[in-house]
């Protein structure tokens, strides 16, 4: 719940860009009729270079609204892939703020319509103590950077507040209230769970030792086995005065690591589960299950692939039987997934809910102004 409420609550930007406030709260004035303009405020922005980006009910988003919030980010923006424009990323930061603003001005309309949900004076005591956080330096710091005066801003401030507490109070209301999670609800995700997320299955940890030839190359194999059966010596050799698995692990190792060509071996070693969607060898894995603690495998040949061939030797130095995860562990688990989930699909519903009531309409021709489709990839403005 919190993070559905710090998602939208932008706060400190909006002190800085009282246009924002301005473009998300105001409803649109009759044709022909204006606002005279402060002495402290800048001349507005020409509607041609500021026009209306979407319509969420009676209110509007203009361009400047958005650029306020995404500016930064859109001068940071770099493909993530050689082939993509930067007009793309710049478009999707866009259309993501716009997203969250239109979501933050649809829970205030819905909220408004239980004014006894805020009172006058609850808001006051917020104001207030945003006010003694902040300090009347830095108050007078955004004032000044926000071009308007006093009245104005504390205006738009406490009005900013209030439309915090009615979404924080729809939220509380439609989403936190109404997110129950029963005990019924979390045992049967459990059952239905138990197998695929709840079960550990049989396990080995083993050390072995890859060669490997192209696959056109397969005449040479016996030149390889050779070679692995010498390998294979060196290694119980090297092996045979440790009593425990481990200690043959760790003898076992550096041997790995210098002479197997598989990935692993630099790394550290193969963890294997017993699992249908395993990725190693067929023939290794079938040989590791078989295999018993703390002794050398044969040499054998690995099943292979289309493109190498090759043989494996190695040692198994830990075994653990497969277990569930108890149900007292699992329902704490089970318990906060649930209420994530009910939590976002409250949320949803009441997104969905007050759209159907309040018209959004968006003009990404608008929206887009400005962004050139002829952007080159890695280009950053």
């Amino acid at each position: 719940m919190r993070r559905i409420l710090n998602r939208f609550c932008i706060f400190t930007v909006l002190l800085l860009a009282p246009g924002f406030l301005e473009g998300c709260t105001s409803r649109g004035e009759p044709e022909g009729q204006t606002k005279p303009v402060a002495a402290s405020q800048p001349s507005p922005t020409p509607a041609a270079q500021n026009p209306e980006v979407a319509a969420v009910g009676p209110y509007r988003i203009l361009l400047n609204d958005v650029l306020l919030l995404c500016d930064e980010r859109e001068k940071a923006a770099h493909p993530v892939a050689e082939a993509t424009p930067v007009s793309v990323i710049r478009k999707k930061i866009r259309k993501n703020y716009l997203d969250q603003m239109i979501e933050r001005r649809l829970l205030v309309l819905g909220a408004l319509a239980h004014p006894e949900w805020v009172s006058d004076a609850s808001t006051e005591r917020e104001v207030q103590r945003q006010l003694t956080s902040l300090g009347p330096d830095e108050v007078e710091r955004r004032r000044k950077l926000a071009g308007v005066s006093k009245d104005d801003f504390l205006m738009q401030f406490r009005r900013f507040i209030k439309e915090e507490l009615m979404k924080r109070e729809i939220l509380r209301r439609e989403v936190e209230q109404k997110n129950v999670v029963t005990e019924e609800m979390i045992k049967a995700r459990y059952e239905n769970d138990r197998e695929k997320v709840f079960y550990r299955p049989d396990s080995w940890a083993v050390h072995h030792v890859d060669q490997y030839l192209p696959k056109e190359k397969s005449a040479d194999m016996p030149s390889l086995k050779a070679k692995m059966e010498a390998l294979r010596d060196q290694a119980s050799s090297l092996i045979a005065s440790a009593t425990s698995p481990e200690a043959k692990a760790a003898l076992f190792a550096p041997f790995a690591r210098e002479n197997s060509q598989h990935s692993d071996a630099q790394t550290g070693y193969a963890y294997i589960y017993d699992r249908l969607d395993i990725k190693f060898d067929p023939e290794f894995v079938k040989r590791v299950k078989e295999a018993t603690l703390g002794e050398l495998s044969q040499v054998f040949e690995l099943s292979g692939d289309d493109k190498q061939v090759g043989y494996c030797f190695f040692l198994t130095f830990e075994q653990r039987p497969g277990i569930y995860t108890p149900y007292e562990q699992a329902a704490k688990i089970i318990h906060v997934n649930l209420l994530k989930e009910q939590s976002q699909k409250l949320y949803q519903e009441l997104l969905d809910r007050l759209r159907q009531e309040y018209k959004v309409n968006i003009k990404e021709e608008n929206l887009f102004m400005g962004i050139s489709e002829a952007d080159a990839a890695g280009a950053g403005s």
